[in-house]
Formats: C-alpha cells, structure tokens, sequence
C-alpha cells in the first residue's frame, strides 16, 4: 500500500523542472485517490465512549449486516455479532471454533446476506412503481416483513408483538434499503391524516427514531433528515414531517425516554440546542424552510431576499414565549445563506442533469459513499448502531504515520499549484481531516508541520497584502511564497495569475462567501475566488486548529508569531491586542510616540513600501501593477499607509480598512486568536509554552539589519506580557524567564565586550529597549501585590538605574510615568526603607529630565492625596490595620522630594512650586495625625487645636520651604504661600519646638526678604515676621540664653522697618507703608500691655526700639494714641 501511494504521490506532485505547472486531470485524479484513503480514515476518528486517543482497537460487526435484524434464527455467535467494543476475546469465535470453522460460517453468512440484499432491491422496485402498498405485500411474501395482525387469532400477546413489529421493520426498510425513489418516499411517509392512515403514521414515527441527532447543530440534523427523501409540495404533508422530526429531535437533544439514546458518551455539551420544546424545534423548522426558500429562489431579486435582522424579528418568542438566542440564529442564517437545503441526489442523476462541475462530482460521490458506509446497517436502530459505528484502530494509525510526510507533501504542493477554486479548498479540506487525525491519535509532530504549511502560506498571504496596500492598490490575487520559517525574515510572496491577463488577476475576488461562513466550512466544495486568496483560506484553516487545539501547538509557535506581527502590521487584529499597552498622563492622553517608536515604524513602513518598489515588477506582479495602473489612471492614488500611530484612528474600525484588511479581521476575529494567546487556562506548561515562544523572538538581539526584527519582537513581548499578567497565579514559576530577557537585552543594548558603555553610541534597536523599560514597569504595577517575585521586580527596576543617560532622556517621561503610577498603587507594599530609598532615589533621578518631571510629582501628589478625605488626613479616622497608610519612611522620602521640587532644584524649575507646597502641607498633616494614632492619642487629635511636632527637623525643613514661596515676586504665588506658612505655624504647639529652631526660623526671616520694590510681597513677608515675633517672644524672653540672638533679630527688624516706611512715604502712602505701621504697633501695644508674660523689662526694650523707627517717619504718635 505504502507503495501505491508514493506512486500517486510521484503522480500528484511534478519533478523540480516541473513545478511551476499547473496541475492536469492525471495530478487531480491521484490527488482524489490519495484524499480518499484520508478521508477513510479521518471518518473514523470520532471522540466518544469507546474511542481510545492512542488508537486502541475497536473491532465492531459488517455495516451490511442484515441476518441479525432479519432472521430471528440467526446463531447470535455469529461473526458479525460476536465481536467486542474493547477488543476482548471473550466471545472472539477464533476461541470457540477452529480456523476452517469460522471460514465456512463466514461462507455461510455472506451467501445470506446476498440472498436478503437480492430481496430488498426486489422489494425496492415495487415501492418505486407506487402502486399503493404492494411493495408491504411483497415483502410479507418474501418473510421480510411479518404480515398484518389478525383480528380473528386468539393469541393477544402474539398480535401484540406483530403490531409492534412491523412498523419499526418498515421503518428500516425505508431509512436503509438502496435504490429507494426519495420522492416516492417523501410521498408515502408523509400520507395522512394518521386516523385514516394509522399504519404510514406509525411508520414516520420509527422511520425518525432511526436518525441520530444527538450532539449535532439543528441545521445538521434538518439537513440529515431531509436528506433520505424528498419533501412533497403539500403543506399538511411537511406538517407531518417536520412534527415527526421536531419531536424526535427535541427527544434527543433532551435525553428523553422517547427515543432510543445511546449511552452519554461524554460529547459536547456546547451543541446542545436551545429549544424549550418540541413546537419550538417545529416552528424553528418551518422558518428554516421558509428562509431557505426565499435565500435561494433563483426568481427573486437579491434586495428583496430576507435579511439577518427579518429573520431574528421573524422568530421572537416562538420558543415558548422566550427568544433563541441571537448567536444560534446568526449562526443559522450564514449556514443557510452559505448551503442551500437540498435533498442528496444520486451521482448518476448528477450527470444526466450537468448540474454539477464536473471535476467537483467524484468528491461529491465518493463523500457520499463514505457517509452511507457510515450510517445505521439496514434494520439496525440508531440506538444500536450508534454503539457500534466503526472506530479508528492502531493499524490506522500506523498506515497514517507511514504516509504522512508523503501525503502532506502532495497535498501542500497541489495546493500551491492548482487553478482551481475546487481543487483549493479540496486541499484545505485533506489538511483538516489529517489535522484530525493527528488529534485522534496524538501524533502532535504531524500536526504542528501540517499547521506550519497553512500557517506559512497565510503568513505569505498577509505580507502581500500589506505591499499592495502601502503600493495603494485594493485588488491583486495573492499567491504563497516560500513558507521555509526558517529565515529571520519571510521571503516576500508572489502575486501571479491564474488566467491569461493581468485584468484577469485584479478582478479575482476575495471569497465572500468564506467570510460569512462558520469556521466549520469543509463541506463546501468550491467558494468562487478560493485559489485568488488560498492564502487568507489557509490562515483561517490554522487558526481554526489553533483555536480548537491550542494545546498542541509545538514547532509551529514561530510560523504562529510571525503571523500574528504581520496581522498587526495590515491592522488586521483585534482592537484589545493590536496596540502597544503605553501610559497615559493624569488627563488620559497617550504619551507622545518616543523617536525610537517613530524610527523604527519609518522602518517597517519602507520595508513594506519596497515589495512593491523592488525590481520584481518585471514578472506577473509588475503585469499586475500595471494592469491596475492603467484602470485606474484617472483615479487618485490612496495615501493611506501604516502608521501604527494610535493617534491615526482605531484599527478595528473596519470602515477605514482596506478590502484585504477587513477580510483578514474577519478572520482574526472569528478565531479569537487572544482567547488562545492570552487568556490561557490555569495551566502551568500551556502558560510556559505560551510566553516562552513568544519571547524566544528575541532571542537573536541584536539584529542590525533585519528592518522588521524590531518591530515584531516588541509585539512578540507585548503578548508575552499581556499572557503573564493573565496567568498571575503562575507568575512565581513564570517571571524567571521575563527576568533573564529583560537583563539580556537592557544589558546588551548598553554593553560592549562586557563593559557599561560610557561614550553615546549607537543603540541598535532601541525601540526594544524601550518597551523592555515600559514591560518592567508594567510588571511592578500589575504583580508587585505578590510577595513571592517582589524580590525579583525590584531585580527589574534596578534595570533601569543602569541605563545610559543618552537613552534615558528620550524614554524618561515613559519610565516617570510608570514609576508614578506604581507609586500611587503600590506605596503600601513598601515595607522597608531601602526599598523607600531606591524608589526615592529613581524618582530623584528623572525628575532632572524636564519630560519626565510632572510624572514625578504627579505620583507623589496621588500617593498624599490617597491619604486625604476632604482634606482631613484620613490616619485620623482610619482603621488602624489599614494597609493603604502611608507609612513614616514613605513619608519621610517623598517630604524630601517635594522639598526639592518647592525649592526649584530640577533646572531651577519653579512651575511646581506652589503645587508642591500644597502637597507638602497635606503630607506634614498625615504625619502628624499618623504619630498621633500610632501613640494613642486619637481622642486627644480630635480636640486638639495645635499639635505637637514628631519631627523637629523635618518640621525646621517644611517652614523654610513654605516661606520660600512666601518671598516668591509673585505676588498670587506670595499670597499662597504666606497663607500656607501661617497656617503651618498656627498648628505648630509651640513647646515642641525647641527654642534654637523659633531663632533660626526669625534669623531667617528677617534676613531673607524680597525686594524692596516687590510691594506685595515685602509685605507678606513683614507680615509673617511680626506674628511670629508676637507667637514666640514671651516664651524666648523667659530664659536669659535666648536674649542676645532675639536682640540681633530685634535690631534687623528695626533696619526693615525703616526701610519698609522710607519705601511706603514716597509720594502718596502706600500699602507697604500702612502694612507695616499696622503690623509693627500691634507688636509694641501687646510687648508693654498686660497681655504681655515675657520679660517686661525685655519687652518694654523691644517696644521702644520699634517705636523709635516709627517717630523717624512722624508715624510714632499713632502708635503712642494705640498704646493709650
């Protein structure tokens, strides 16, 4: 046999010299013969009790048996019935009866069962005469049938059993028997009404037990039914068989007592129909045929036929009150818009009528004979062939492996040659039922080589595509390149023609028909434009295997990846994968595409943009270019190339897709490809497999000259990551691997002969780099709530210290943003503070790029702002095991850093300013409540008015800051910041502060003021001075020590009086003057009244001083008319 098929194999397939080819009427007809021993095969591999994956035998009776129905004489030893399910030889006859035995029982049975197929073909020439019931009486005479119950025999029991009898052996005869007029028996099945005709009634009733619906669509198993008759014209008559059909159907579908079920044998549970009775599966009948009907009469124009939206509207509530759900009538409207109901005509009425192409009828044939050999053995009730139907055994396996490689060789290469539509999606079909095969048996490595040839070609396809597209053509017939995946990059494919024109070429269309089908579309034997676009038929073959056998992906995991780049390169994807997960600002707005983003799209762009420039426009592509050329001459060209700028419109807008991409989404989407790469199941080596292919793309970094390398090994990590975030109960086992390929190529892109490269040089995929950056960050925001890897994310973070300042300063904002947003996430899970300090420390670092500096403060305002409710610190309400609180080390790191930013050290950059004093005030506050709550003085917080200071430093740093705004020449920024400092001061309890702290703060103050001609601004600032003086003197006074600093404050004060009435007195009085005459008379009234429990003598000194400054500028006398 092996050597039978390597001759239609050496038939099938040309010599080298002969390739290119087309294929002739001998290559199709051994292609048929070797399709056919696979199709034999495939139609055994069925899952269900009793199937064994490794191909374990299952030895079962003759198809044809007839003699254990028929004759009740029949020794139940027999040959036909003796044999196992399991294979056991319990009742193997080869243990009971010698060799020559068993041949002569053979001999015996074979002669009676030619006598009994001699009888029926008899029995089936009368029926197809229709004259009346003759047939019945022929079959009584020929002890076929048993004869109609007497009513004169005395034996009840025995007209019993005849009467139940005879219409099941009726039954069988008409579902079984060759050579049956299907029209004759539409007519006599469906004859009534049942009270005038009991018997054809009781026979309809048998003759439906007979089919199998189990596990199977509604549209299959109306199809199935119709397919033994043919229905007649009369209305009561289909009433009759579609009553018959939906009650048998509804039966089964629901287990139920009334049908002969075969045991569970574990089948899909997804094919369980939706009916909630057996008049919904009539009226859902009756509608089907009504829809069939109007989709496929050849007189009725196509707008008027009935659309998706009149058929749902069509059947609401006629499921017992209740609607079918809208994707079981999506999905039955595109079968049958796509397959005309039709009863299965006789292969020789196929070519007396020539309604069939010819070279399409021995498939047809040959798949019906494949399906009768299938079906229940004449007399045998559904039931009990359905136990018995023929499985797959070892020996089939076997003759499958040995063919294999030859077979998928012949198919692959006619594939690639053929011309016709048929003969294209014949391949396709041979590759499913191997693809099935392989699942039956396990053979895994087939069929990962059979999913790498569709994969390829598919791969091919997209590529094209994608050239004729950025060449701004919508037409072109897209023919496999070279699907070798070996090379880094695909060899770019062909478009050649399948006619004698380049016209010819444009004009082949994509297959419409293809793309409203189900991915179930074996059946169909041609869809006009198939051979045009194999290519997008083969993509969807593999993408289906994929989507139904995501597990067996092995070797073909590089041929998958690379189409999937390619997808997203056409826009060809759905939305929720087809872009780059990036960070956004505190607006929502997408960051800015870096340099590195733009270059190495530019990049791709050209590479694209030349298969359509190279020099291969002399052949059949060049023909093709020019064809379209010349058509549209007075038409503008298209502009719209790939980007892969967010900012250019969302890809899954199909309205902007062009027709190549709008089919190919199509496809994309029925696969739900990112159900199979993302959402992977809670399974460990299926989550590994998964993220170690996609990340084995990188593994050649750096690749200098590949144009498209960088490109897809950044979406090859994007889909790494999006998996690993999906499968966080694995990512201890699962993160390791990111690890290593993040130091490799953060390492290596900034490395050189093992040394940290000091001089700016050339990064050679920097775009890599960059999403590496962007992955790392990701991963801390997304899994650094798992204990188990933080060791190991902080392993990744330090990454990013090393990077070199000449790559940083264009990724800074990316990597500030990420930082910020895992701050305000994660700041609680900062235990310790070296982890404070490291964050603080990145922090710092990029707040000296200007791009990345909002970002910075943006995460530390979010992070205080998180411990605020309506202003109020929320440490003074809170739960005290609250793990969101911002601890004291986090407090202590991020006050240093909006220090930074109030003082303008980043570049002297005082934009932030004002927004970081505020920040720091809020956060001074949740320090302060959370020592309260950690001493345990809650209920002292709530009463309190001022409190006491935990840090005294800390405390020193934030005044200083706070009157650093206060000086600002601004004067809105003054006035803010005057109002904060005062603000800050009056909650400070005053004893908490030691008095070298209130001296410095005066030597500060009365040493640090504005300009003399910001007016504003001196004034806020003497304003500050006199209440603080006015706060503290009485406590500094009181003790001798503080007497000669506060006199040296008291003597500065006095110089920035005068100066302050000497600016104010020129020509009219102005504010500052009147200010400072206010602020300064207040102090001296309160320093000599009773008021007053510092020093007296001390305070009396301090009021004259004052005073005298005043008599300098004639406003004494007020100050005297005040203290009187």
């Amino acid at each position: 046999f092996e050597h039978i098929l390597e001759s239609l194999a050496n038939v099938t397939s040309p010599s080298v010299q002969q390739s290119s080819t087309s294929v002739n009427a001998l290559n199709r007809l051994a292609l048929e013969g070797i399709l056919s021993v696979i199709d034999s095969i495939a139609q055994k591999c069925k899952a269900g009790k009793g199937t064994a994956n490794n191909g374990g035998m299952f030895t079962l009776g003759d198809a044809d048996d007839l003699v254990s129905e028929l004759s009740e004489e029949t020794d139940p030893s027999d040959v036909a019935t003796a044999w196992t399910t399991d294979g056991s030889t319990s009742n193997n006859p080869y243990d009971d009866l010698g060799r020559w035995q068993v041949a002569e029982e053979t001999h015996k049975l074979a002669q009676e069962r030619k006598r009994q197929k001699h009888m029926l073909a008899q029995v089936a020439s009368v029926f197809n005469k229709a004259i009346r019931n003759d047939w019945i009486s022929m079959g009584v005479e020929l002890e076929l049938f048993p004869p109609p119950p007497n009513d004169d025999d005395d034996d009840d029991n025995n007209n019993t059993n005849k009467n139940n009898k005879r219409p099941k052996l009726l039954a069988q005869f008409l579902f079984s028997a060759p050579h049956l007029d299907k029209v004759q028996m539409g007519l006599w099945l469906s004859k009534g009404p049942p009270d005038k005709y009991p018997l054809n009634g009781q026979v309809l009733t048998e003759f439906t037990k007979l089919y199998d619906f189990k596990n199977i669509g509604f549209s299959v198993a109306l199809r199935k039914f119709l397919a033994k008759f043919r229905l007649p014209g009369e209305a009561q008559c289909i009433d009759r068989l579609m009553e018959a059909f939906s009650a048998e159907l509804y039966a089964q579908q629901q287990g139920g007592v009334g049908s002969k079920q075969p045991e569970d044998d574990g089948g899909d549970d997804s094919k369980k129909l939706p009916f909630n009775s057996a008049d919904a599966v009539f009226a859902m009948a009756f509608s089907t045929i009504m829809l069939n009907t109007d989709l496929h009469n050849p007189g009725m124009k196509d707008e008027k036929r009935m659309t998706l939206e009149q058929f749902v509207r069509n059947n609401r509530g006629l499921n017992e009150g209740e609607d079918f759900p809208r994707e079981f009538l999506e999905d039955l409207y595109a079968e049958i818009q796509t397959n005309e109901l039709m009863v299965q005509r006789d292969f020789m009425e196929m070519i007396r009528r020539h309604q069939e192409d010819a070279e399409t009828l021995p498939a047809k044939h040959w798949e019906g004979i494949l399906s009768r050999a299938h079906e229940p053995a004449y007399f045998t009730p559904a039931a009990e062939a359905h136990s018995r139907t023929m499985e797959a055994t070892v020996h089939d396996r076997d003759m499958f492996v040995t063919i294999a490689r030859t077979v998928t060789r012949c198919i692959s290469d006619v594939f690639v040659r053929s011309t016709s539509d048929a003969l294209v999606v014949r391949t396709l079909v041979g590759f499913q039922q191997m693809a099935k095969i392989c699942v039956y048996f396990d053979l895994d490595e087939t069929f990962n080589e059979i999913l790498q040839i569709l994969l390829g070609h598919g791969r091919d396809y997209i590529m094209s595509c994608i050239a004729l597209e950025y060449a701004g053509y919508e037409g072109g017939q897209i023919l496999a390149g070279d699907t070798d995946t070996s090379e880094a990059t695909p060899a770019p494919p062909v478009v050649v023609a399948n006619a004698s024109s380049p016209d010819s070429v444009n004009n082949a269309p994509i297959p419409k028909e293809f793309l409203i089908k189900s991915p179930s579309w074996a059946e169909t034997t041609e869809i006009v434009g198939s051979a045009a676009h194999r290519g997008l038929l083969a993509l969807d073959c593999g993408f289906t295997l994929i989507r139904t056998q995501p597990d067996r992906i092995r070797d073909s995991w590089p041929t998958l990846i690379e189409c999937l780049c390619a997808l997203r390169d056409a826009r060809a994807l759905p939305e929720r994968v087809i872009f780059l997960d990036d960070f956004a600002d505190s607006r929502g707005n997408l960051l800015v595409l870096s340099p590195f983003a733009k270059q190495s799209q530019r990049r791709l762009d050209e590479y694209y943009k030349s298969l359509s420039d190279r020099d291969n426009r002399r052949g059949w592509f060049g023909g093709l270019l020019n064809a379209i050329s010349k058509r549209n001459l007075n038409e503008p060209a298209s502009e719209t190339l790939f980007t892969g700028e967010v900012e250019g419109g969302d890809p899954a807008n199909e309205k902007e897709l062009s027709t190549f991409s709008q089919s190919l989404l199509h496809v994309t989407k029925r696969a739900k490809l990112e159900q199979v790469v993302l959402m992977r199941p809670k399974n460990l080596p299926l989550a590994k497999q998964t993220i170690r292919a996609l990340l084995d793309a990188i593994d050649a970094y750096p690749y200098f000259e590949d144009p498209i390398f960088e490109q897809h090994a950044v979406y090859s990590l994007e889909l790494a990551l999006l998996s690993l975030i999906s499968n966080r109960d694995r990512v201890v086992e699962l993160y390791p691997m990111f690890l290593l390929k993040f130091d490799a190529v953060l390492e290596g892109g900034t490395r050189r002969d093992g040394q940290i490269e000091s001089t700016e040089r050339h990064i050679p995929t920097p775009f890599l780099m960059e999403r590496v950056v962007v992955s790392i960050l990701r991963s801390c925001i997304h899994l650094y709530d798992i204990p188990e890897i933080r060791a190991q994310l902080r392993t990744s973070l330090h990454l990013l210290m090393s990077l070199p300042p000449s790559f940083t300063r264009y990724v800074s904002d990316r990597i500030a943003c990420g930082m910020a947003i895992f701050l305000s996430q994660k700041f609680h899970l900062l235990e310790s503070s070296n982890e404070w300090s490291f964050i603080t420390d990145m922090l710092n670092s990029l707040a000296y790029y200007g791009p990345a500096r909002g970002f910075v403060f943006d995460g530390i305002a979010n992070t205080v702002e998180s411990q605020m409710a309506d202003g109020v610190p929320q440490a003074e309400e809170g739960d005290e095991d609250d793990p969101r609180v911002l601890g004291d080390d986090g407090s202590e790191m991020l006050n240093k850093l909006l220090l930074k930013f109030v003082f303008g050290t980043y570049q002297n950059d005082m934009s932030l300013s004002i927004p970081a004093m505020m920040c720091l005030e809020n956060l001074y506050r949740h320090t302060v409540h959370l020592s309260y709550k950690i001493s345990g003085r809650t209920e002292e917080l709530k009463k309190a008015k001022t409190f006491t200071v935990p840090d005294q430093e800390s405390w020193q740093n934030n005044a200083v800051a706070f009157y650093s705004v206060c000086r600002n020449l601004d004067a809105n920024a003054s006035r803010q910041g005057t109002d904060c400092f005062q603000r800050f001061i009056a909650s400070t309890e005053m004893s908490s502060i030691s008095d070298e702290k209130w001296l410095l703060l005066l030597v500060l103050i009365v040493n640090k003021q504005p300009a003399i001609t910001a007016e504003e601004t001196r004034v806020n600032c003497c304003t500050i001075l006199c209440k603080i003086l006015l706060m503290t003197i009485a406590h500094l006074t009181s003790k001798k020590g503080n007497h000669e600093d506060l006199t040296d404050v008291v003597n500065q004060m006095a110089l920035l009086v005068g100066e302050n009435l000497r600016e104010g007195r020129r020509g009219s009085v102005s504010p500052l003057f009147e200010s400072t005459l206010q602020s300064v008379t207040f102090l001296c009234n309160h320093l000599v009244s009773n008021e007053y429990t510092g020093d007296k003598e001390y305070g009396s000194w301090v009021s004259d001083t004052l005073l005298s400054e005043l008599e300098k500028f004639g406003a004494a006398g007020a100050a005297q008319r005040n203290l009187a």
